[in-house]
């Protein structure tokens, strides 16, 4: 590997990195690092939590298809060898309005091809590899969000450009200041004005 590139781990700034650059983006005679402090404390728990909870999800969700897939192999065995007088031989049209079924055609065959698709289903996602929590979107739009509120708070007026302090916050916010996170900021600016627009008086 070139010396000149670098991980992503090493473009990612500290947390006091970054607190450091913010004020500076925000202004230095202008900035509250108070503020600014508590706003990146508060994302790095979100991050964190967020994390925590994607990797937890991914275990449970592989273990729980591993048992739905062993339970779906069986029922697929015991529908194949169902008796006769159990059978549909020829797709009927089925009404149950309490199951929000109105007249669906239905036979045995039917009922195979779905559940063989929920046991491909299962194993597909049995089979996929858990890998270590990324980085997410979540991340950016988390950034995004933050540093609209600090600009806010600081009473500087946001603009989307790349080169304004909004998307440049966003992306020292974010831990890397070489990400554009314009698409973010956007969307961010967005909702926000969408809130204000929608609240009430």
């Amino acid at each position: 590997m070139s010396g000149r590139r670098r991980t992503k781990s090493e473009q990612r700034l500290s947390r006091d990195q970054i607190v450091d650059a913010a004020v500076k983006t925000i202004g230095e005679g202008i900035a509250r690092r108070a503020d600014v402090q508590a706003i990146v404390e508060k994302m790095s728990k979100m991050c964190e939590l967020s994390k925590r909870i994607r990797s937890s999800e991914s275990k449970n969700q592989k273990q729980f298809a591993k048992q739905y897939r062993l339970a779906l192999r069986k029922v697929i065995d015991m529908t194949k060898n169902a008796p006769t007088d159990l059978r549909l031989p020829s797709p009927l049209p089925v009404s149950a309005p309490q199951l929000g079924i109105d007249k669906e055609w239905f036979d045995h065959g039917h009922l195979l091809r779905h559940l063989k698709l929920l046991h491909a289903i299962c194993e597909s996602w049995e089979n996929s590899k858990l890998g270590k929590p990324k980085p997410s979107a979540y991340e950016k739009r988390l950034a995004a969000e933050a540093a609209l509120r600090l600009l806010k708070m600081h009473d500087i007026e946001p603009t989307t450009t790349r080169t304004g302090a909004f998307c440049k916050l966003a992306s020292v916010l974010y831990g890397d200041k070489s990400d554009d996170l314009q698409h973010h900021c956007r969307a961010a600016l967005s909702q926000a004005q969408i809130r204000v627009k929608n609240s009430p008086g």
